[in-house]
C-alpha cells in the first residue's frame, strides 16, 4: 500500500492527474495544475498550526525535514496568491468558472480517496479498496 499511496501522491505532483483533469474539463494542462493549488488556500494556516507542535508529537523527525516544512509556509503563501490570480484571469466567465469549480472539487476527491485508503489500510486495518483479496493482503508492519 505505501508504494500505491506514494505512486498516486507521485501522480498528482508530477501532473499526470492535471492532465486527466486537463482533458475531462477540456482546459489546459498548465491552467489546471496552477488552479488546482487552490486546494492549499487554508493549508498554511493548519500547516503552520501543526507544525508548532510536530517536535514534541514527532520527535523522530529529522530537523533537516522540519525545516524543509517550515520554509514551504512562506512558498505556499505565495503559490497560492500566484494561483489565485492565474485562475481570476483565466476562469472569467460562468461557464469557466463552473469548470474551475469542477476542477477544484475532482483533485479533492482525488485526495479525500487517497486519505480513506490510508485510513482504511493503516487505521482500521481492512484492504483500501473492493478489490483486494482479503486472504492475500497483508499491511506491512
Amino acid at each position: 500500500l505505501s508504494e500505491l499511496l506514494i505512486y498516486l501522491a507521485g501522480l498528482i505532483s508530477t501532473g499526470i492527474v492535471a492532465g486527466l483533469i486537463a482533458g475531462l474539463f477540456g482546459v489546459g494542462g498548465g491552467i489546471v495544475i496552477v488552479h488546482s493549488s487552490l486546494t492549499e488556500m487554508f493549508a498554511p494556516e493548519i500547516h503552520q498550526s501543526r507544525l508548532n507542535t510536530w517536535p514534541q508529537h514527532y520527535s523522530w523527525i529529522d530537523q533537516a525535514g522540519l525545516s524543509y516544512f517550515r520554509k514551504r509556509l512562506g512558498e505556499a503563501r505565495r503559490d497560492v496568491e500566484h494561483g489565485l490570480d492565474v485562475t481570476l484571469d483565466y476562469f472569467k466567465y460562468r461557464e469557466q468558472q463552473e469548470k474551475a469549480l469542477g476542477i477544484l472539487q475532482f483533485k479533492l476527491d482525488i485526495l479525500w480517496t487517497m486519505l480513506d485508503a490510508m485510513s482504511m489500510a493503516y487505521v482500521h486495518n481492512t484492504p483500501p479498496y473492493h478489490s483486494c483479496d482479503n486472504g492475500s493482503y497483508s499491511i506491512p508492519e
